[in-house]
């Protein structure tokens, strides 16, 4: 799909941009003034501004947007949906959970991948391609510079002390990338949005909160409007294991789903070294699968480096992938917990038997 965005209307391909500055916008009490936008979504920018203040009730949320001229884009829905979609554990999940609806699989080069990283976004391009065509969906490539236009290593600085230091991961990165998917849904007369959940109301009261602090909830997506098209924050209710399980089930059927979890990586592949590469080999393992048939290269020497890294990060030690502001130790914790489950089930490597007594509980940091 290439569409001519001097098609679409002004109030429509304005809102990518507006989306990823809606945080800065009530962060800085700035006033945003626009010549047009969709009536649907400007009714609506009040409603996300209070899901984030539901989530950061320390921070006092400010600023607006003011347009000059607010006009009805809606349209006659046809019966599909785009799904943002990273190849992802998660995303693969709500694929493979709504394949009885019409989808369009949209990946956003940029987001995670950089976009000088050519042979990279050709290598992901091709493997999403492949799984597309493999369950009968259309696939839609984007390109976006967004990620670019931030000074990130500013805007960690000035978040407050109760927050993990990551503009993109508490602020950005989840209206950010539904913004951009509003052209897509726009050209298709699309009813809805799928963003994939990333965490659960389990790992919320884990911590502590009551909303989990991450700029991708169902308390800012759900509310994300424009013209005739909602968004769904989907798969909140499924643990991280659960999501595996389904892809296990499904790749038993259909054939074996290839995951792209690293973000580490440059070549859009898994370096399966670093902390979400670790997670998942490790979570395979625990459901006696093959890492290997999922896209992941493990070694009996791999295994044990993620226990050294692991003790690594305890001292301080941030090695590949590896760092104290993006480990979350509830998702370890789960998985030494079915590890435990399934202890007399199967005969374990022995180098992935020390998860069984790891100490996970004090690696909770900010």
């Amino acid at each position: 799909m290439e569409s001519d965005l001097s098609n679409f209307p002004d109030g429509i391909v304005v809102i990518p941009t507006i989306s990823n500055l809606l945080p800065l916008i009530w962060f800085y009490d700035v006033n945003l003034v626009v010549d047009e936008l969709d009536k649907t979504f400007y009714d609506n920018i009040s409603e996300i501004k209070k899901g984030y203040s539901k989530m950061f009730p320390f921070i006092e949320f400010k600023g607006k947007v003011s347009c000059k001229n607010i006009v009805d884009y809606s349209y006659d829905v046809k019966n599909n949906s785009v799904v943002l979609f990273s190849q992802g554990l998660d995303s693969s999940n709500t694929v493979i959970n709504n394949l009885d609806k019409n989808l369009f699989l949209l990946t956003l080069h940029g987001a995670d991948l950089p976009l000088e990283e050519i042979e990279g976004l050709k290598n992901l391009s091709n493997s999403i391609t492949d799984f597309a065509s493999s369950v009968n969906c259309e696939n839609i490539f984007a390109r976006s510079s967004f990620r670019k236009n931030l000074n990130y290593a500013a805007l960690d600085n000035t978040l407050p002390n109760e927050m993990k230091k990551s503009w993109w991961h508490q602020f950005q990165h989840g209206i950010a990338i539904i913004g951009h998917a509003v052209i897509v849904a726009y050209a298709k007369k699309s009813n809805n949005i799928l963003i994939a959940s990333s965490l659960s109301d389990e790992c919320a009261k884990f911590n502590n909160v009551e909303y989990n602090r991450c700029a991708s909830s169902p308390i800012i997506d759900n509310k994300f409007k424009f013209s005739s098209c909602g968004v769904i924050h989907d798969g909140y209710e499924y643990e991280r294991l659960d999501k595996l399980k389904n892809v296990i089930d499904y790749s038993k059927q259909k054939g074996f789903v290839r995951l792209r979890v690293c973000y580490t990586s440059r070549n859009g592949d898994n370096c399966s070294k670093c902390d979400k590469c670790s997670r998942l080999i490790l979570s395979l393992i625990s459901e006696n699968e093959n890492p290997l048939n999922y896209g992941f290269n493990v070694t009996d020497e791999s295994l044990l480096d993620i226990k050294n890294n692991l003790d690594n990060l305890k001292e301080g030690i941030e090695t590949w992938g590896w760092s104290r502001i993006s480990f979350r130790n509830f998702f370890w914790i789960q998985i030494q917990e079915n590890f435990r489950n399934n202890a007399d089930k199967y005969d374990y490597n022995e180098n992935v038997k020390w998860i069984l007594d790891y100490n996970f509980e004090d690696m909770n940091w900010k």
